[in-house]
Parts: C-alpha cells; sequence; structure tokens
C-alpha cells in the first residue's frame, strides 16, 4: 500500500514562509495576543 508522504490534514499546519535546501521549514507564529514570532522546523528525511 502506498503512503501519502508530505501531506497532512487540513488546518493542522500552515505554508513554511521559506524552505532550505538543507530540509529547515520556517513559519511566522502568532501568539494569544497576534505578536508574530519565527519558528523553525526540520522537515522529515522521507518528505523532502
Amino acid at each position: 500500500m502506498a503512503s501519502d508522504v508530505g501531506t497532512y490534514p487540513a488546518g493542522a499546519t500552515t505554508m513554511p514562509v521559506a524552505l532550505s535546501p538543507k530540509g529547515l521549514a520556517v513559519f511566522v507564529v502568532l501568539d494569544g495576543f497576534d505578536v508574530a514570532s519565527v519558528g523553525v522546523k526540520r522537515l522529515p528525511t522521507e518528505g523532502r
């Protein structure tokens, strides 16, 4: 059975504002007061 690599349920994640060749994704995250901060996550190897 084939897996759906790179798919997420609706609303589970947002689109990154930047991607790096090394597999990092940058997101803008808003807190409870709508103050923006930068979040960085490493993408899974199989999803790159």
